[in-house]
């Protein structure tokens, strides 16, 4: 993630970092104990350095083995305190998965993008 987001790509470089922690969908089977903290931290000092945004995604919600947006709550917090633009995303591939985890991001943790 660091080096994609320090990549030189001129005009075709992406102005928003998704899915910054899409194992994250899998936590369930396999447990994370938690993020390098050192290294969520320089991924997100770069984000910041090179004017991008952050996904935030919902799809996590409905996900079996997750249950919960990604990135996890405290790297939102982290992002948010280094004003970091975030971009909810629900990663819809059909229909109904629309606004999936919104309920999670407004309501339940009253973050707001």
């Amino acid at each position: 993630m660091l080096l994609s987001v320090k990549s030189d790509l001129g005009p075709f470089k992406p102005v928003r970092l998704g899915h910054m922690t899409l194992a994250h969908k899998f936590q369930r089977k396999f447990p994370l104990k938690q993020y390098p903290a050192d290294l969520v931290h320089q991924i997100l000092y770069a984000v910041k350095e090179q004017h991008m945004e952050l996904d935030y995604n919902g799809a996590g919600t409905a996900k079996p083995l997750c249950r919960e947006p990604y990135p996890p709550e405290w790297i939102v917090k982290e992002a948010i305190k280094h004003q970091i633009p975030l971009v909810y995303g629900s990663d819809a591939h059909q229909p109904a998965e629309l606004f999936q985890g919104v309920t999670d991001l407004y309501i339940n943790k009253n973050i707001h993008l």
